[in-house]
């Protein structure tokens, strides 16, 4: 789907502001906007690098989102996603299945399937993507986790 000036004319802006964090978790790009929402690209359309903390609209067009950059006009089709950011409580010190990440934030997380990777020593900085992948650093392993409690 093409956009045109019009279609940008018609749709409804949602918000202005900055990209305040760029990343890419499992080989898609997830954007943090300065309103602290996150949103997951639902396109593959290259874009071209606009720097640090640039400056975007997001339009709602024709039933879907849209995230601009104003400096360069090139746009990326988004979908709204939950991410949790926290720290391992412990020092952490790889993946393995079943066992039970604590996090700053007073949540608990089981990991229910993925990687068995000891001996991954990172600073346990933690995203937990939709309630149920958790990304750590920038480790490539992915594990689905399930929330076990909150204290």
């Amino acid at each position: 789907m093409s956009l045109t000036y019009d279609d940008f004319k018609s749709g409804q802006k949602l918000f202005r502001g900055k990209v305040s964090e760029r990343f890419y978790f499992n080989g898609t790009e997830i954007f943090r906007l300065s309103s602290n929402e996150y949103f997951i690209r639902a396109d593959s359309h290259i874009l071209q690098p606009v720097g640090f903390n640039p400056d975007i609209e997001v339009f709602r067009i024709q039933g879907r989102l849209v995230l601009v950059f104003l400096d360069n006009h090139h746009y990326t089709f988004i979908e709204p996603i939950e991410v949790i950011e926290s720290q391992t409580v412990n020092q952490f010190d790889g993946f393995e299945p079943n066992k039970v990440y604590e996090l700053r934030n007073g949540q608990s997380w089981q990991q229910v399937s993925g990687p068995n990777a000891p001996n991954h020593v990172s600073t346990g900085y933690v995203k937990i993507i939709n309630n149920e992948t958790m990304m750590v650093d920038n480790l490539s392993f992915y594990p689905t986790v399930t929330l076990v409690n909150r204290y």
